[in-house]
């Protein structure tokens, strides 16, 4: 593999998605974790626990998803020697984020369509 090394402009900007892809991964797993427990606390037994869990776990999941990746961009801005490796591994990361959004939203839009047909 050609080695290359990304400028300190270039880290500049490494450094900014990593920590914006880290307040937003982090504000994504709170707001996961407090709908499970706001399904748990207030709604025990009911459609809605199950709309909150579900919606609860998916935020999790995707906020430390994200969380994770920030940190392989941000390994582009502390090491040397290895820019691209690290670079392919955060692209890589981050297309298994989008690959479960792409996935969310077609099952959602499955979901609604059968439950229109369904239901009317």
């Amino acid at each position: 593999m050609a080695f290359y090394e990304f400028t300190d402009e270039e880290n500049v900007v490494f450094k900014g998605l990593s920590l914006r892809m880290n307040i937003a991964g982090a504000l994504m797993i709170v707001v996961g974790v407090l709908m499970l427990i706001v399904g748990i606390v207030r709604y025990p037994f009911s459609m809605a626990l199950v709309l909150l869990v579900a919606n609860g776990l998916l935020l999790f999941g995707i906020g430390y998803l994200t969380f994770r990746t920030a940190g392989r961009y941000k390994k582009i801005v502390e090491t040397q020697g290895h820019d691209i490796m690290y670079l392919m591994e955060a692209m890589t990361a981050q297309s298994r984020v989008y690959t479960l959004i792409v996935i969310i939203i077609v099952v959602v839009g499955v979901l609604m369509a059968l439950s229109t047909l369904l239901v009317g």
